[in-house]
Formats: C-alpha cells, structure tokens, sequence
C-alpha cells in the first residue's frame, strides 16, 4: 500500500447470507472459515489487521466512499442467476 491508503477486507465471515441459495453455499463450503481463523492467518504475516467490514458486500459503501480505491478485487458467491 501507498501512504495514506488502507487496505479494507469484506466478508460474511461465519455470518448468515443474504439469501437462501447464498446461505447453502457459504453453510456448505465455508462453515468452517471464520472471522478469528482469517485474523490469525493474517497476522502470522503482517503485523496490523486490515480494516474489517463483517457483512454482505452491499454494504461496502458504507465504510469505503466512492472513488476512492486504486485496486477493488472481488470474490464473492459463485452463484450466478441469469437476468431476462
């Protein structure tokens, strides 16, 4: 990171879903990535956590304002619901 930036993490963490189908996917294949699990592999290599938002990616906007971010790498659900 450059100076003055922050590096910002959002995940659902152990938290429940925004929807059904979501919530079967992370139930079934992340039950057991956590919160505390991500923060203690973190900081066996870096020595300050990053800022956490714990919730839906739909609320990034609410903790990093627009315009803002050099890099934004997404990985989130890979559902995919064809729109019409």
């Amino acid at each position: 990171m450059r100076q003055g930036e922050t590096f910002t993490v959002c995940d659902l963490f152990e938290s429940d879903a925004p929807d059904a189908n979501n919530n079967a996917e992370t139930t079934g294949s992340y039950s057991t990535l956590t919160r505390r699990q991500f923060e203690q592999n973190y900081l066996s290599v870096h020595d300050t956590l990053p800022e956490i938002v714990h919730g839906p990616t739909s609320i990034i906007l609410d903790h990093v304002k627009a315009d803002t971010c050099r890099f934004v790498h997404v990985d989130a659900s890979h559902l995919y619901t064809r729109q019409g």
